[in-house]
């Protein structure tokens, strides 16, 4: 990845038992360079992977979320501004970069979860 550290997508339970992954899958790293070079700005990751463990203790997260299995990330998303260059980034193709779209008041969730239906965008 050119724009993002391993580091930022790391589980944050801080156990020493965490069993969370320790890379997010490849096509997701790919598509978030190309989502950063389109917004023209630096993107902070909020959330990345989270073991099972992480995810049961995350306000609004859902079992089998695609945190736990790399796919799906979220990003912070504080002001109307940034929220309309960072939807401009994922609509920018001839396809949309993420198939999975949640719009939060200070975030987005990016994914490509196969687990879960694709083409969807949700308000919380």
């Amino acid at each position: 990845m050119r724009w993002f550290s391993a580091t930022e997508f790391l589980c944050p339970c801080g156990r020493p038992e965490c069993d969370a992954l320790a890379a997010i899958v490849p096509e997701l790293g790919e598509r978030l360079d190309t989502f950063r070079e389109r917004v023209g700005q630096a993107v902070t990751v909020t959330s990345g992977l989270r073991c099972a463990w992480q995810n049961d203790r995350t306000p609004g997260a859902v079992p089998q979320s695609g945190h736990i299995d790399g796919t799906e990330v979220d990003v912070s998303c504080p002001t109307s501004r940034l929220r309309y260059l960072m939807l401009s980034a994922v609509f920018a193709g001839a396809r949309p970069l993420f198939p999975r779209l949640g719009i939060y008041p200070k975030h987005l969730h990016l994914g490509l979860s196969p687990n879960w239906p694709g083409r969807v965008a949700w308000v919380p």
